[in-house]
């Protein structure tokens, strides 16, 4: 079988992986210049660069089994026709959620996926909305890059969705790096020089120079949507799945490549 993954981040580079392993002829498209995903994000990460040696790892793999990696390439329902293959794979991920709230369109509101990607600089007070396992590791990052740092979360725990054997050591490196975390509080409004916050019934506001979002990914569905209106055969693995978990992630690509027919 012909077979087209679309997405070169940890889920599509497992499951072209696994399928060319088992026979298949794969085509691995990917937008960007790199393979690897939000791994190489990850990757930028104080303490976590094992997330590069994994994506090295992977491209050494696939070039074994002689995938064919199509780099700068965004892949649209038309090229996939155009090129016949028997089924369709979506990787494609998430892209950064935003959450509804008053003024976060302004200039000074950006994602942590941009924040880690381009590298910015002098970005001043900083405050992170979302306290899950982006917006810690975010916080991490940032605490090297920005006077100060703060998380506001709506949950009453912070990195709730990092690993056991992990996260106490992620809490106490932001402890370390003076990372402030207010917990249960809510932001209801962004302004240029600060953000309104209600916690515990009562209003405050926070001064940020920048606000990131690390707030709860959305899937990256496009690629997909257009795949069943033509009518081409496709699945989809990974965190388009839900997962956000890396390990969850790879293992949804490893159990739908090992048992897949056409």
């Amino acid at each position: 079988g012909k077979i087209a993954v679309i997405g070169g981040g940890p889920a599509g580079m497992s499951v072209a992986w696994i399928l060319a392993l088992r026979g298949f002829r794969v085509t691995l498209f990917e937008e960007k210049s790199q393979l690897g995903g939000l791994l190489n994000l990850a990757a930028k990460i104080p303490g976590r660069g094992e997330f590069a040696a994994y994506v090295s790892y992977l491209e050494c793999e696939l070039k074994t089994v002689d995938v064919d990696i199509r780099l700068n390439t965004l892949a649209d329902s038309s090229s996939i026709m155009a090129e016949g293959f028997d089924f369709t794979i979506c990787a494609t991920g998430t892209v950064a959620g935003a959450p509804p709230i008053d003024g976060i369109e302004m200039s000074h509101v950006t994602s942590a996926y941009d924040v880690l990607s381009l590298e910015l600089e002098d970005l001043g007070h900083v405050v992170i909305l979302g306290g899950r396992a982006l917006g810690c590791y975010t916080a991490l990052y940032l605490s090297n890059h920005a006077k100060s740092v703060q998380i506001i979360d709506a949950d009453e725990t912070l990195g709730i969705d990092i690993g056991r054997s992990t996260r106490w050591v992620v809490l106490q490196a932001l402890k370390d790096k003076n990372v402030q975390t207010n917990l249960d509080a809510e932001v209801v409004q962004i302004n240029k020089k600060y953000l309104t916050v209600i916690q515990d019934s009562k209003y405050y506001h926070v001064n940020a120079d920048t606000v990131v979002l690390a707030t709860k990914p959305q899937p990256r569905e496009r690629i997909l949507k257009q795949l069943e209106k033509k009518g081409i055969k496709n699945n989809q693995v990974g965190s388009l799945n839900g997962f956000t978990n890396l390990l969850d992630t790879i293992h949804d690509a490893f159990r739908f490549a090992s048992t897949f027919t056409l």
